[in-house]
């Protein structure tokens, strides 16, 4: 297994272990955070979008993957059924060297934030007898503490063809 998949799959598995304890993520003394590094493509998309979207270029290339944030997928996605093991899968695919990059168009246009999706159409995944691509939801805008812009992980779900041509700009919004 590649380490990156086994640090993703861990600290699922420890974020699950803390919330079936009821303990507190948060009040962990240490608990294990890591960056998923672009690949070369993805930093030029990321500085493309930028540049595109007057948005700062940041300086960052690479999305950091902590406890909160698993935590947070996993509240969302546990109500839907899914197991620990595939929101696991959901974040090994979707942060992936063959992830394509997309503007979340949607919070740019409503909230003026600054966030990408990351989506893996290549690696599908099985769930309730239907296939779905993995996407994460990154923040660009995201400041660290030294005030450089960083990349941040949000979220990540599971999306099906009709959410991915939407993501891709195939499908206009309605209005």
């Amino acid at each position: 297994m590649h380490e990156f998949e086994e640090a993703i799959r861990d600290l699922v598995s420890i974020v699950g272990a803390f919330r079936r304890t009821g303990t507190n993520t948060k009040l962990a003394p240490a608990m294990p955070s890591f960056s998923y590094l672009l690949s070369k493509k993805q930093r030029e998309k990321i500085d493309k979008i930028c540049v595109a979207e007057g948005w700062a270029a940041t300086e960052c290339r690479g999305v950091e993957i902590n406890a909160s944030t698993v935590n947070h997928i996993l509240d969302s996605r546990l109500a839907q059924g899914v197991s620990e093991q595939f929101v696991a899968d959901i974040l090994v695919a979707a942060y992936n060297q063959f992830s394509e990059i997309h503007v979340n168009k949607k919070y740019k246009d409503e909230e003026n934030k600054e966030q990408a999706f990351f989506l893996n159409g290549i690696k599908k995944l099985q769930f309730a007898n239907v296939t779905w691509n993995a996407v994460a939801v990154v923040a660009i805008d995201n400041f660290n503490v030294a005030g450089r812009r960083q990349l941040a992980s949000i979220t990540a779900y599971h999306a099906d063809e009709t959410k991915v041509r939407k993501i891709k700009g195939m499908i206009k919004k309605k209005r």
